[in-house]
């Protein structure tokens, strides 16, 4: 194949590879030795042009970048990783005065993506490219060439908002406490082959990990469910998107909860014809008030930028009623991840949380304080310990299993050994259910939690 030398001419060759195994495609024989990423290899061979890692788009001439992503199919379609897009050069990206002048829009504002399924059973050499679709950020791309397709303008600004937030932390020489949870949709991921690589930043002396701007999972999901494979709709949360312009989206929501702080679960489910019989009412208020009628998290910018609602119920005395956990371990899961790869982490490194905060108050719970949090770059630190213990425990098969039942772990990380989390049962009933471990045995199901005390810090900061 020859280099395409228009916008056409690429839109006909990524159409043209559509159904065709990578074995056919390799030309220079990468998937046998293992080397370079499909990406490399579907350029090289496919497109015909030698790939380069600078600044330029990959068809620099066209101003077009190529990503080459894989999916899961399961129940749902789901995105199997963050979009990686260009290194961060914290020396450099400070210096650009806006976000159209960023490295990441210079690269990426126009991007052609081919999309695989990732197949367990099968050998990369018998994958497909099953999609491809060009996304841009810049209208004129648009006008230009119909077949792009635009994102939505509130999405933009939300992307603009984040290389804010990213860049501002440069500035203010906190560069090494980036966290992917910063931000919503464009994050700043970890990227290098050793973790303990550090690189410096110009307004510090504390070095910082190496990072890249990358489109997150989550967004990825959810431009392949609603913009690729379905046109699926979601209710939006914010349908005007000049409000962003001089507003953050944190900003946005948060001053609809404004009118109705220090009002109780009750008097604001009777306010709206919500009846308090439900367990579920209080997240139902929350809906409610943010003007939409299904769940929040199933709202299209929480399932974006893979943020999580949660109401969290405080006593007269401070106490939590609450305790914060996650989804059951896969156990045979957990001692194949890497920590930036692993369920947990995507669980609290990449995701984001809205705390509706409800006080107890007479009868009845007042809604003091609705906030944003995500975990902090150090905090996550500490989690991993827990993590990594519970992997060593498991892979090593030195777990203690006892209890009444003789279901029980005895051994796991308790809450007295970690500031941040611990691993106790999912379930209060040890009996509820089971799961397998790699040597063969049946335990209850186990979660990681986040402490409580832990949790009732977070609310008070």
């Amino acid at each position: 194949m020859s280099k395409p030398k228009t916008v056409e001419q690429l839109r006909d060759m990524a159409s043209g590879i559509i159904g065709i195994p990578f074995s056919a495609i390799d030309k220079n024989g990468r998937l046998a030795t293992g080397k370079g990423a499909v990406g490399t290899m579907i350029e090289e061979s496919w497109f015909g042009q030698t790939p380069h890692n600078d600044e330029k788009p990959d068809f620099a001439d066209l101003g077009i970048e190529l990503k080459v992503t894989p999916y899961l199919k399961n129940k749902a379609f789901r995105s199997k990783e963050r979009l990686v897009c260009n290194m961060i050069n914290f020396m450099k990206e400070h210096e650009y005065i806006d976000f159209e002048s960023s490295s990441f829009y210079r690269k990426c504002n126009s991007i052609l993506m081919l999309f695989y399924q990732h197949l367990i059973d099968k050998p990369k050499s018998d994958y497909k490219i099953s999609h491809a679709k060009f996304i841009t950020l810049a209208e004129i791309m648009k006008n230009k060439y119909g077949f792009f397709f635009l994102l939505p303008d509130e999405d933009i600004e939300i992307m603009r908002q984040d290389w804010e937030k990213i860049v501002s932390k440069i500035r203010d020489g906190k560069a090494h406490e980036i966290s992917e949870g910063d931000t919503n949709y464009l994050g700043a991921c970890t990227k290098a082959s050793d973790s303990s690589k550090r690189v410096k930043q110009p307004f510090s002396k504390l070095e910082a990990k190496p990072r890249a701007f990358s489109i997150k999972q989550s967004y990825m999901t959810y431009i392949l469910n609603n913009y690729v494979i379905n046109q699926l709709e979601s209710e939006r949360l914010i349908t005007d998107g000049n409000l962003l312009k001089t507003k953050t989206f944190e900003e946005v929501i948060l001053e609809k909860f404004e009118p109705y702080y220090g009002k109780t679960d009750v008097e604001l489910a009777e306010h709206f014809k919500i009846d308090t019989k439900s367990k579920s009412f209080k997240d139902r208020i929350i809906a409610a008030i943010l003007g939409i009628k299904g769940s929040i998290n199933q709202s299209e910018e929480f399932q974006k930028a893979s943020i999580t609602s949660k109401t969290i119920r405080v006593e007269t005395n401070g106490s939590i009623k609450e305790s914060m956990s996650f989804p059951k371990i896969n156990f045979i899961d957990l001692v194949d991840e890497e920590w930036e790869e692993s369920k947990f982490y995507n669980q609290i490194g990449l995701s984001r949380f809205m705390f509706s905060i409800f006080k107890k108050q007479g009868a009845g719970y007042v809604l003091k304080r609705v906030k944003f949090w995500n975990m902090p770059e150090q905090d996550l630190e500490e989690a991993k310990k827990v993590w990594e213990h519970t992997k060593d425990l498991v892979k090593s098969n030195n777990i203690v299993i006892g209890g009444k039942y003789g279901y029980s772990v005895e051994n796991f990380p308790q809450s007295s050994q970690n500031e941040v989390s611990h691993v106790r049962p999912h379930d209060r009933d040890l009996r509820a259910g089971r799961t397998l471990l790699p040597n063969g045995k049946m335990i209850s199901n186990y979660c990681f939690w986040l402490n409580t005390k832990y949790v009732r810090t977070v609310i008070e900061d």
